[in-house]
């Protein structure tokens, strides 16, 4: 429930921006429908996932909180700090199921 109509073209303001990556465009985009009035009952909780072929998927939450879209902001930086930014740099994407830096055990065969 939306506290008035300029929320959401706010929020579809920041799509014809550009932004850094993806999960900025969508901290934008949350950001900008917050500051003009967001949901009429208040917030605890924001959330995004951003999937792409070249990326791991990021699925980030974060619940019961003052200010969840802040929390969340700083959720997706401490993604992008090692120790979790050397681990994604692992994960196996679309584009290179195999990707690692971990050596593959030997099955014997």
């Amino acid at each position: 429930m939306l506290s008035n109509p300029s929320v959401l073209s706010a929020m579809g303001d920041c799509l014809n921006k550009s932004y850094s990556s993806e999960a900025e465009k969508m901290l934008a985009i949350l950001q900008a429908g917050q500051r003009a009035g967001g949901d009429k009952r208040g917030i605890q909780s924001a959330a995004m996932l951003i999937l792409d072929p070249e990326k791991p998927p990021l699925d980030l939450r974060v619940d019961y909180d003052e200010n969840p879209i802040f929390a969340l902001e700083e959720l997706w930086k401490r993604s992008q700090r090692p120790p979790y930014s050397s681990w994604l740099d692992e994960v196996p994407i679309l584009s290179d199921k195999n990707r690692s830096d971990m050596p593959q055990k030997n099955t014997g065969t």
